[in-house]
């Protein structure tokens, strides 16, 4: 009789989802979480680079025209700018095509990486597993963009940090 009675409780156990299922899902969580993160603070250096540009060039100016023309701008008429603006101004500053080209191209990946983050709490749930790891690939592509992106925009502050210790 005890064997019966085991066997019919064990049947009325709730199925539960299994834990490998479960655990894969927070994995997938994490990476895209991590993903995101990673190319959101990218792009807060490549704004801080590019504001740091502006500054010098600007620091460099006003050092040789100085008794010549006033020249106001200043770090502080960057501090709210966005993306998009910090390159439209280190467009005029700098010859480097190239580089102004492939970060107009970053400025949708920023608008899209930060919307993904304000959505993320109230997508995380609905979104597929499939689905999940799509984006996550995709932030990680942002990513790496941004980051090459960071690297060219520091050899130009180098090259403009030389030239600001030249000028008076």
């Amino acid at each position: 009789m005890p064997r019966a009675a085991a066997k019919r409780k064990a049947k009325r156990a709730p199925r539960q989802t299994p834990p490998s299922t479960d655990a894969r899902r927070f994995a997938a969580e994490n990476m895209h979480v991590g993903a995101l993160h990673g190319s959101m603070v990218e792009f807060q250096y490549l704004e801080e680079a590019l504001r740091r540009c502006i500054e010098y060039a600007y620091d460099i100016v006003r050092a040789q025209t100085r008794g010549l023309l006033s020249f106001k701008l200043t770090r502080k008429d960057l501090e709210t700018a966005a993306l998009g603006r910090l390159i439209d101004v280190f467009s005029k500053l700098v010859d480097e095509d190239a580089l102004v080209v492939g970060l107009r191209g970053l400025v949708r990946d920023r608008n899209h990486s930060a919307h993904a983050a304000f959505m993320l709490a109230t997508m995380m749930d609905k979104d597929s597993l499939a689905a999940l790891r799509k984006h996550t690939k995709q932030h990680m592509a942002v990513y790496r963009r941004t980051r090459a992106a960071n690297g060219r925009v520091m050899k130009v502050l180098g090259r403009l940090s030389k030239l600001k210790a030249l000028t008076p």
